[in-house]
């Protein structure tokens, strides 16, 4: 058959990168590698990530994967507006999961 190029999906929700060395992600087979995207190198790569406690090994693959471009980043956060009181502090930065987090939420005075 005719070999594909290229394809597009977008899912639209996001991934949390839990693990910074994608296994879960970008490794042949992993269970969220939707776009079934396999590299030799990459899954070489990924297993020295998982098998040291390098930083070194986690570069290389870092540098790998950001040329060979598995998926493409399309930032679609923020999807709603926050207005909130003038002397309202803590409120940002938002966490990398677009959530609040009134535990940190403090008042000060008018002007300050």
């Amino acid at each position: 058959g005719e070999k594909r190029m290229w394809e597009l999906s977008c899912w639209g929700g996001g991934w949390v990168y839990n693990y910074p060395t994608g296994e879960n992600l970008f490794q042949s087979g992993a269970a969220c590698n939707f776009s079934n995207w396999r590299d030799a190198k990459a899954d070489e790569l990924i297993a020295k990530t998982v098998t040291t406690d390098s930083l070194e090994a986690l570069y290389e693959y870092q540098e790998y994967i950001a040329e060979q471009a598995p998926v493409i980043f399309m930032p679609t956060f923020p999807r709603r507006l926050f207005e909130v009181a003038g002397n309202l502090r803590g409120f940002s930065p938002i966490n990398p999961y677009g959530l609040i987090n009134p535990e940190n939420w403090y008042y000060v005075e008018e002007g300050v």
